[in-house]
Parts: structure tokens; sequence; C-alpha cells
């Protein structure tokens, strides 16, 4: 019996990404943020569901984002480049803030200030393919093809900073995705053509109820709470 509730609790641990919570020296819990202090004077902020590991070493200050989101306010040291690893990339710092989200085996690269270097490998700045962003600019890159970029409103993407979401004529399909990172449990569509549905609104990050509740609200959707964990969204009528 204690076997199976070891193996039970392994595998538990494993679904719920534990095993990233604990290689990381920092992490979070689903619906939970967190600031951190780092040695050299940088700070970052760790969104919900998030684990990563820090090595201030003499050559770099090297990150590796093991799963979610972060937002990194770096300190200046030119001989100790900040660089911080996520998927099959890595996006250096040059003297800035910005964020690194992983999700669905895509990273996203978004800057605030200064600028970021972003390139393939775990180097940073060597690949000749990579590309430099500057304020208001955001890469994505995935486990194939090149590193895509656009502008965007990046204080907008990073308003879970100040406890925000914010949505701007969103598809419903990516809104529910998005509160579904601050949820325990799953949001499931019955039917898919309400996914395509557009929707736009501010909402504290630790009141999605209310989100769900305006989504309702405001779209031909009905919104069905099964349990705390279950919330199901169907056509209206």
């Amino acid at each position: 019996m204690a076997a199976a509730i070891l193996v039970a609790g392994v595998v538990g641990l494993w679904a719920l990404g534990g095993t990233d919570s604990l290689r990381a020296d920092y992490a979070t819990a689903v619906g939970e943020t967190r600031e951190a202090a780092l040695a050299d004077g940088s700070v970052v902020r760790l969104n919900t569901d998030t684990a990563l590991t820090v090595d201030l070493g003499d050559d770099c200050r090297c990150v590796e984002l093991l799963r979610g989101e972060a937002f990194f306010t770096v300190a200046s040291e030119p001989d100790r480049p900040f660089r911080v690893t996520a998927g099959d990339g890595t996006a250096q710092a040059l003297g800035t803030a910005f964020a690194v989200r992983e999700a669905d085996a895509a990273v996203r690269v978004g800057v605030v200030e200064g600028q970021v270097r972003v390139a393939r490998g775990q180097t940073g700045g060597d690949d000749p393919d990579g590309v430099t962003l500057g304020a208001g600019e955001v890469a994505r890159y995935g486990p194939v093809g090149g590193i895509e970029t656009r502008h965007a409103d990046v204080a907008a993407l990073t308003a879970w900073r100040h406890g925000r979401l914010v949505f701007s004529d969103r598809r419903l399909r990516d809104v529910v995705a998005e509160l579904d990172r601050y949820r325990p449990g799953a949001i499931l569509f019955l039917e898919s053509a309400i996914a395509e549905a557009r929707f736009t609104g501010v909402f504290r990050l630790d009141d999605t109820g209310r989100a769900l509740a305006a989504i309702e609200a405001t779209l031909p959707v009905d919104v069905i709470h099964v349990t705390p964990w279950l919330t199901l969204l169907r056509a209206d009528g």
C-alpha cells in the first residue's frame, strides 16, 4: 500500500509539473505570482504556474525558464550578460525590462524597456539569424522555423504584473486559455463555433469568475460551473 501511495504521488507530481518545481530555484502555483530580488540587483517576477532556475556565475547570469512566464528587470553588468533560456532559444538582455513566456512548445519574448537579443541555441547573441528587439516589440519562436517579430502592446500583455488581465478584441478561445492559467481545473468549450467570438475587458487577476460572468453577460454564451474545477461554455439557448 505504501508503495502504491508513493507511485500515485509521483505520478500526480509529474502531472502537475512538480518535477519542474523540484528543480527550480523559484516557482509559483496556479493563480500565484511572486517577486524575487536576485543577488546581482536584478528583479524577477514570476507569473502563475511558473518555475525557473538561476545561475549567477562569473561569466554569465543564466536563467532557465522551465515553464510559465516571468518578467525580468535587469541590473546592468556589461561584463556578465543576463540570459534567459526557454525552449529552443535564448533572450539576452542589453540593459532592459522584458518578459519571457513558454506555452504549448512556443516561446514569446516581449520588451518593455531597452533591448533584447533573441536567438536560437543557448548563447544569446552569437546566432547571426537572431533578432534584436526594442521596446514595444515581441518575438515568438517554436521548435522549428524562424523567429517571428511584431509590434505589440507589451504593457497589456504583461498587465499581470499589476494584478490585471487585459483583453482587447480577443478571440474567446484565447481569452479562455488565459483565464484557465489562473484557475485550478479547466474551462472547456462544448461548441467550437463560440470560441471565435470577440471579447474585450479588464479584470483582476484574482477574480477570474468576474471575467466569466462578463463573458456570459456580453456574449451569447452560457457559463456552466459543473464543479470548482470544471467550467463548461456553450452557446446561449
